[in-house]
């Protein structure tokens, strides 16, 4: 009964995965492209090429940063309340 289901979900994944359309980035055009990264700069880092590309082919490209911004410092006595206060500060 086990193998039988695992074979029947293994059918089923392998179907939607032939049946999916594939979409080059080189044929995205004015498209709105939404990047997550959890730190500033991890964008350019690990996705810059792509980010370009995008953009070269008139792509809106909208970054999200998703941090509290409570980290960041070398100073072991800093806590990181301390820290988001400090960045929130300037």
């Amino acid at each position: 009964m086990k193998t039988g289901m695992l074979f029947l979900a293994g059918a089923l994944v392998l179907s939607v995965m032939l049946n999916a359309q594939e979409t080059s980035l080189e044929d995205l055009h004015d498209k709105t492209i939404l990047v997550f990264t959890p730190h500033p700069d991890d964008d350019v880092f690990g996705a810059g090429g792509t980010i370009a590309l995008l953009n070269r082919n008139h792509n809106r490209v909208y970054i999200v940063i998703y941090t509290n911004d409570d980290k960041g410092s070398y100073d072991p006595q800093m806590s990181s309340q301390r820290v988001a206060r400090r960045k929130a500060s300037t």
